[in-house]
């Protein structure tokens, strides 16, 4: 095995066996191995080529050095003995042409050992230390871990106290330059706990993996001058923790530590660690496009010296390799190849962005991994063919699903970690043929040795296969067999998943239960009048998931992918909860739908230039805490330290996500409340009614469109669902559940399409349930909240009731995102301070705001008048909002239908303020904008967005805005109605109801045109 191996160290082996027996050429055959440690500093010299020796060579000079030394009679040649075991299993590869694959791996678990034995018979502190951190390593592999742990404890309490003047393995070498004692052992300590570090990582053992990574981190800083690598590894681990976790304060800290040592340094091996930390953390974001660019740039840091000419490629990346590895610069070679490697998954997760030409692009960056592994092989040429399978199968134009599964489970064969080989079955059970008994051959053969961190997604793919075989099946007792099982491994997958309420794979755990709740009839285990309702609580279960799945969403086209893989999903729970008029059943999946959003809000957020530090801390922190998943044991270990570990894994993720809310509602506001997946099941309507002021009939009306994201996004048939929950005079809360057919598209049912007026005046019985029409019909106004999810171009006030009367005659409405944000809103409301306000109006550029802004003036004095940017940004921006009573805005102002955050308002000094710039102030409860052009929602959106999304966010609970841009004169008239009833103490929600009524009445054809008045809207205002 020496094909592309360094010329230099081959020749060099070559040499020193051709030397006669004797302590000349053992000493050298020591020299060799030893060449090859990390634990050793890398270093060539006159006398021996650069590097690190290939394996071959090590391989062969350990297997000469112990036949010259099978009988050791002094201390040298024992020692020489102890570096011959080490290495003579030197990085064992997994056999698949044995019969036992693992044997080459326990065969070093055994010589490492043995060379453990031999050492403690010496006398010397460092050497055994040294030899037990060989062994530690080699058991680690072995998935030993308690052995492993034990090792590298002993090895750590060796290395402890004053520094002993022993050679250590060098004595293996006498004359070879060795470092100092010191030095050695504080490598080696070094390397302790870095064992220790990783052996936790594995067991999910937190509290060990911290204790590990504080013990090395400042013995690794003594070592910055000869060793920086491994202060560069205690960061790295460092970081790792806190991603696990989901700390992002502290990933983001080793990060800048980095960075500053990078810079500061000059150092490439900080410089490459900076660099991999802050693509690991950007993934972890899910900003994949920002890691792919930094991993980029650590290629070219890693090619330093090596001759990369312009930007990295696959072609120009890979044209280095065969350079690298006739240098002998493996550690180089292997970082390339992780480089390249990261490259085509961060492309491959943009799988919304996945074009032709990025997937040629994947494709290459693959070939160049494969390159760098070569001759190294162990688990990175398994990843690497298993991302290709990923590839064909998510191929933009070509995607070939049966080719992938025959990909994967070849992958799968010749991998070495169990995560690999889990992995590569549990997607070719989602690629492969239905009943593809090789793919069911290798699921129970994984299962049979699973551990507790692979077990969940096991029963997952058998949950998979089996439902594709029920569906497949050509008899009916086939089918009822095949529907038993796919259940009996969903709910197995579903337990196995979730760990003291933190799931380690949310969307396998979303399809395990929607699997579940289909079989649940078919399979006839469930008792015919159970079905239904069993049906239920399964689909709950897994809408509860993909809302959370939705808070991860990083940009609108992964959100439009998670809608087509569960729109399915979304239907059948909302027809079935509509079916059996399960009202809190229709509340959970309406609040699950709103958060279709909010994760690719906050990613935006994340990634805008324009916010501030404090925004974008807050957001990542959202991302980092949503993203964290326990890490369970790799092998099976007793139920009660099992349960000990997963407990501690899943308590500090839970922490970490309730630091994260709290810490981001400061920020956020309404933006936190719908991160945050614990509170979904708790929320729902007639919490909401129990929130608002009594004594009035009071109703909450939420509508779903079938055409939303969540849904499908227009799978057919089209549908509108209908919840009515409503308070009557005498306390009695009552309940209303349905659906309807939908007749027109809400995405083509927009104010600026023609003939919108027209049709909103027909929708009335479609969009106000019966029971509400009951209610209108009292003599009293019912005060009405609405939740239009999928229909926030509705202008409700302008609907047609009986006679000439209109909604806004009947009820007094305000408009709301989500039950989530009503609930977040009404507990933060309070009476706001009688003075003074917030003015900005531009008086020269909007000329009808003149009479308007005189009524302000005249009825809520004393006002604040604003003209600039600067005076806005100091007002608003010191946090000490709470004296002011509201914020009135009237300025031109532009439109953004991306995101929403690009949206911006004109000043009258001509300087703007964007909606993510607005995110960084804090706002009164009231601010009205309804002289302003304030789009409330996106075409793209169910959620509110742009500016009056960071009012709510930043400390508003109403907003009086605009559907659509309104007619200046009108809306002048009907605000200066609306300052006039304010002044009069009336409430805003309802003070705007009245200015329509006052302006309506005066002249009786004003109806006619409702796209004068029918547009301006109250936002939130549920305390009234």
């Amino acid at each position: 095995m020496t094909s592309g191996t360094a010329p230099g160290w081959a020749a060099f082996v070559a040499d020193v066996l051709a030397l006669p027996e004797g302590p000349t050429r053992s000493s050298a055959l020591a020299r060799v191995c030893l060449a090859a440690d990390p634990t050793m500093a890398e270093s060539g010299g006159p006398d021996r080529p650069p590097g690190r020796p290939p394996v071959p060579e090590v391989r062969t000079a350990a297997t000469a050095l112990a036949g010259s030394v099978a009988d050791p009679a002094d201390r040298t040649r024992r020692c020489q003995r102890i570096v011959a075991l080490v290495f003579r299993t030197w990085q064992p590869q997994i056999r698949l042409d044995l019969a036992a694959p693992e044997v080459d791996i326990d065969h070093r678990a055994d010589e490492c050992a043995e060379a453990v034995a031999l050492a403690r018979e010496q006398g010397d502190p460092l050497l055994l230390a040294w030899s037990l951190g060989h062994l530690g390593r080699a058991l680690r592999q072995a998935h030993r871990w308690s052995e492993s742990l034990a090792a590298a404890t002993e090895a750590a309490a060796l290395t402890e106290g004053p520094a002993d003047p022993t050679p250590g393995p060098w004595a293996a070498a006498p004359d070879a330059v060795a470092e100092s004692p010191l030095v050695v052992r504080t490598v080696l300590a070094c390397r302790a706990f870095k064992d220790m570090g990783m052996v936790a990582a594995s067991l999910g053992d937190i509290e060990l993996w911290r204790d590990a990574i504080e013990r090395m981190t400042p013995l690794a800083e003594g070592l910055v001058p000869v060793r920086p690598s491994l202060l560069a590894e205690a960061l790295s681990r460092r970081g790792a923790l806190a991603r696990h976790t989901g700390d992002r304060d502290g990933f983001r800290a080793v990060e800048a530590r980095l960075r500053s040592w990078a810079e500061q340094s000059g150092l490439n091996r900080a410089h490459r660690a900076w660099l991999a930390q802050a693509a690991y953390n950007a993934a972890h974001l899910h900003d994949h496009p920002r890691a792919y660019e930094l991993l980029r740039e650590r290629l070219v840091v890693s090619l330093h010296g090596v001759g990369l000419d312009g930007e990295p490629t696959p072609a120009s990346v890979g044209a280095l390799v065969p350079e690298l590895r006739r240098r002998g610069l493996r550690s180089r070679r292997i970082a390339v190849g992780n480089s390249a490697y990261d490259c085509a998954v961060q492309l491959w997760r943009s799988r919304s962005r996945l074009t032709a030409e990025r997937w040629e692009l994947a494709s290459a960056w693959l070939d160049v991994a494969e390159s760098a592994y070569s001759g190294d092989g162990r688990n990175g040429l398994a990843a690497v063919r298993f991302t290709r399978a990923r590839l064909v199968a998510d191929h933009p134009t070509a995607g070939d699903p049966l080719r992938a599964a025959d990909l994967a489970l070849a992958a799968g064969a010749t991998g070495v970690r169990a995560g690999l080989m889990v992995n590569a079955a549990v997607a070719a059970a989602e690629w492969c043929a239905p009943g593809d008994t090789r793919v069911f051959g290798r699921l129970t053969e994984l299962s049979e040795r699973a551990t507790p961190r692979h077990r969940g997604v096991l029963n997952y793919a058998l949950a998979c296969w089996c439902r594709r075989v029920a569906e497949d099946a050509d008899t009916a007792e086939g089918t009822a067999r095949a529907y038993a099982d796919a259940e009996t491994a969903a709910l197995a997958s579903c337990a196995d998943l979730e760990f003291d309420g933190v799931v380690v794979d949310m969307e396998k755990a979303a399809r395990s239960w929607w699997t579940a709740a289909l079989a649940c009839g078919p399979s006839g285990r469930t008792d015919p009048g159970e079905v239904p309702a069993t049906m239920l609580r399964r689909l709950l279960e897994a809408v509860r998931c993909v809302a959370e799945l939705f808070i991860g969403v990083s940009d609108l086209a992964e959100r439009a992918a998670l809608g087509q893989q569960f729109g399915g999903l979304f239907r059948e729970a909302a027809d079935l909860a509509v079916r059996l008029g399960d009202a809190a059943a229709m509340d959970r999946i309406m609040e699950a739908v709103r958060r279709d959003r909010v994760g690719a809000l906050i990613s935006d957020l994340a990634r805008n230039p324009a916010v501030t530090d404090a925004v974008r801390r807050a957001a990542e922190s959202v991302i980092a805490a949503n993203a964290a998943r326990p890490a369970l044991p790799e092998t099976e270990i007793p139920p009660a330290s099992e349960s000990r570990v997963l407990s501690r894994t899943a308590d500090a993720i839970a922490e970490t996500r309730r630091r994260s809310v709290s810490q981001a509602d400061r920020i956020l506001g309404v933006l936190s409340a719908l991160a945050d997946g614990r509170g979904l099941p708790g929320v729902d309507a007639r919490t909401v009614l129990d929130l608002c002021p009594r004594g009035e009939v009071s109703a909450v009306l939420q509508l779903l469109s079938s055409e939303v994201c969540a849904l499908g996004g227009g799978t057919p048939p089209r549908v509108l669902y209908r919840r009515l929950t409503w308070r009557g005079g005498d306390g009695t809360v009552h309940e209303h559940t349905d659906a309807v057919p939908l007749p027109f598209s809400p995405a083509r049912l927009t104010p600026d399409q023609p003939g919108y007026w027209l049709v909103l005046a027909r929708l009335t019985r479609i969009l106000l349930p019966e029971p509400l029409l009951g209610l209108t019909a009292g003599s009293a106004p019912v005060r009405l909240m609405i939740v239009p999810t999928g229909l926030f171009d509705i202008a409700f006030d302008v609907l047609p009731l009986d006679g000439s009367r209109q909604l806004v005659d009947a009820a007094v409405v305000s408009v709301h995102a989500s039950l989530t944000t009503m609930t977040h809103l009404l507990k933060r409301a309070v009476v706001p301070p009688a003075q003074p306000s917030i003015a900005v109006y531009d008086l020269d550029r909007l000329t009808h705001t003149e009479p308007e802004f005189r009524s302000l003036e005249s009825y809520l004095p004393p006002l604040f008048e604003v003209t600039s940017r600067a005076v806005l940004v100091s007002t608003l921006g010191s946090g000490e909002t709470t004296g002011y009573r509201m914020l009135a805005l009237a300025v031109h102002g532009t439109d953004d239908a991306t995101d929403g955050w690009g949206q911006s308002k004109i000043l009258p000094d001509g300087t703007e303020l964007t909606a993510a710039e607005a995110m960084a102030l804090s706002f009164p409860q009231l601010c009205v904008l309804a002289s302003c052009h304030s789009s409330v929602r996106l075409r793209s959106g169910v959620e509110l967005a742009g500016f009056p999304l960071a009012l709510f966010a930043r400390g508003a609970t109403t907003v009086i805005g605009s559907l659509h841009e309104i007619d200046d004169e009108t809306t002048s008239q009907v605000m200066q109605r609306f300052w006039r009833h304010m002044g009069d103490g009336t409430d805003p929600v309802r003070a705007l109801r009245d200015a329509k009524l006052g302006w309506l009445a005066e002249k009786q054809d004003r109806r006619l045109t409702p796209r004068l008045w029918g547009g301006l809207v109250a936002l939130g205002g549920a305390h009234f």
